[in-house]
């Protein structure tokens, strides 16, 4: 027995269109998931926090600095990123992360964004305190100030581009 319908046309077409909301809201449903996963925060008080922080970060997460004095920190961003999710390490309120001592900050791999830090009161004996080494990747509303060596002769420099599209803004 073989069912016919007036116009089969219409009922494939219907049928089709359920089938494309259902996958639709499959896929939606799945990138907010994987969204919200990538944008978790992870708050670090220590160096050592920091450093585990940067090598198990995933793609889209915020490392976020704990407000107070970071001396003589070392900050190697290397993280795996991509452009869709970067990583992002900024302070845990703009302005109040210090770094002083001989602090220095490197982009190492791209897609990342570092905001709100400030580098106050200390020096380098040599190279930069801020390096981009990478591409792609952000500095944005952090200060250098009175981040000189005591010797006036020493070669250094703030920040150093080394690679493309990098961006340093509002800083």
């Amino acid at each position: 027995m073989k069912l016919k319908f007036k116009n089969s046309t219409s009922v494939l077409r219907n049928y089709r269109l359920i089938i494309a909301i259902i996958l639709f809201h499959i896929t939606s449903n799945l990138l907010a998931q994987t969204e919200s996963s990538q944008n978790s925060e992870i708050l670090v008080s220590t160096i050592s926090e920091l450093n585990s922080a940067i090598t198990s970060a995933k793609p889209g997460n915020i490392i976020i600095m704990k407000d107070g004095i970071w001396k003589n920190a070392t900050i190697n961003l290397n993280s795996k990123a991509n452009a869709s999710f970067p990583i992002i390490l900024r302070a845990q309120t703009p302005g109040k992360v210090v770094l002083c001592g001989n602090s220095t900050l490197t982009f190492s791999a791209p897609y990342l964004v570092v905001d709100g830090l400030i580098f106050k009161n200390g020096y380098i004996e040599s190279g930069s305190v801020i390096t981009f080494q990478s591409d792609n990747c952000r500095l944005t509303n952090t200060i250098i100030k009175d981040y000189n060596p005591a010797n006036f002769q020493t070669a250094y420099y703030w920040v150093y581009f080394q690679g493309s599209y990098n961006r340093m803004d509002h800083c």
